[in-house]
């Protein structure tokens, strides 16, 4: 390494790095254990769990409707944002030894990488919020949903999800949208004439957009949780009041495991993006105040967070067939991988011309106990 390979047209920006500050632009020991073990660990296993749980919708016909639509979108959206993350740390741990380098030559990289990212995590909450409304709709306005519910309906709404996770995912990358080439100075020591003098960095589009992107972030999601409370409040008194009038009791407990898998399912993601939160909250806050972030400290919360929003698209098939019988059904059925007989083919097509004839009855002829066609 030398000064004399850096040529100053050739970077956007230069770090002095002082004998005390390396440590701060380094992979440490534990980042690699990260990097290389744990984080491969649960993607790898989050991936094989959704993509079991989009071949039981695809092989059982009673998954492939309402809510399990919704549910199979999720679990794609888990599993690019699990093949992305592994992916890109990875890629980075490879690519240099600096902690602060992002393997991508310009910002169009940046760009698209951050925005498919931030895609998936905005399409997982659109849909899972989506599926919670459906559950909402089903139980607490029953003839309302009668009239609406639709398989078009359905899939206007899917692609309207993807749609607003792509205008997220858009805003949301602008804080990591321009690739900035950084020179490093390091010290003259011997044992650092290795390391690299330039790095890339995805920054901000504009010094302003740091500002708003922890907002943006934090807003919706506040607006989320408030939906999901009281939704979940309307969805138990229906259901208690449905208990109180004697409603037959398989359908009863067939509602009360799809009320506590989605509920159970939007808590877990509320509680495994808290770390990520708080952090995007004291980015915006380190902004307004210009107080620099503690690296140490700033590195594990990076972690917590990263770990936590793996963990939560990694669970959610298994968290289905916990609680819900009809998907540990489902399951097992799919993985007998044996062939349907033609008696049940029969039955299965039956239940369908069923359905679709009673959504052509008037609205006074339909009956609120038989709106369970999500089940």
């Amino acid at each position: 390494m030398g000064d004399e390979d850096i040529m100053p047209e050739e970077c956007d920006k230069y770090w002095n790095i002082s004998e005390e500050n390396v440590s701060k632009w380094l992979f440490t020991q534990g980042d690699g254990v990260f990097i290389t073990i744990i984080i491969p660990i649960i993607c790898g296993f989050g991936v094989i769990t959704n993509l079991g749980f989009l071949c039981v919708v695809f092989c059982v016909p009673k998954m492939r409707s309402g809510i399990y639509v919704y549910l199979s979108q999720l679990a794609v959206a888990d599993s690019l944002y699990l093949s992305l993350t592994s992916a890109y740390f990875i890629w980075s741990y490879a690519a240099s030894p600096v902690f602060h380098h992002f393997p991508f030559s310009n910002s169009g990289g940046c760009m698209s990488f951050f925005t498919v990212r931030f895609t998936s995590i905005v399409a997982s909450v659109a849909l899972i919020t989506m599926a919670l409304y459906d559950l909402y709709l089903t139980l607490c306005h029953p003839l309302k949903h009668r009239v609406v519910h639709s398989w078009c309906r359905t899939c206007r709404i899917t692609v309207g999800c993807w749609l607003v996770g792509l205008l997220g995912g858009v805003s949301l990358a602008l804080d990591s949208s321009t690739a900035q080439k950084n020179c490093l100075q390091w010290p003259h020591d011997d044992m650092y004439q290795e390391l690299p003098t330039v790095v890339i960095a995805c920054t901000p589009a504009h010094p302003n957009v740091v500002y708003y992107s922890g907002l943006l972030f934090t807003v919706p999601w506040l607006f989320v949780i408030f939906a999901v409370v009281y939704m979940c409040i309307r969805i138990s008194r229906a259901l208690r009041e449905r208990k109180a009038i004697n409603k037959r009791r398989q359908v009863l407990q067939n509602q009360r495991q799809m009320t506590r898998m989605i509920v159970s399912n939007i808590a877990i993601c509320i509680m495994c993006q808290i770390p990520a939160l708080i952090r995007n909250v004291s980015v915006f806050v380190a902004s307004l105040t210009g107080v620099p972030k503690p690296g140490a400290a700033w590195r594990g919360s990076l972690w917590l967070s990263v770990v936590f929003q793996l963990l939560n698209s990694a669970v959610n098939p298994l968290l289905y067939g916990a609680i819900n019988a009809q998907c540990r059904a489902a399951f097992l059925r799919a993985l007998s991988c044996r062939k349907r007989k033609p008696e049940d083919k029969d039955a299965d097509d039956s239940k369908v011309k069923i359905e679709s004839a009673c959504n052509t009855l008037p609205v006074h002829q339909i009956n609120q106990d038989t709106n369970m066609t999500w089940l």
